[in-house]
């Protein structure tokens, strides 16, 4: 369960990454 918790925040993490890049 901790594993999936950390999984969804990195993704998040990353999306907003990303995100931010292509502005």
């Amino acid at each position: 369960m901790g594993a999936f918790i950390n999984y969804s925040r990195f993704t998040s993490i990353t999306g907003n990454i990303i995100r931010s890049k292509s502005q």
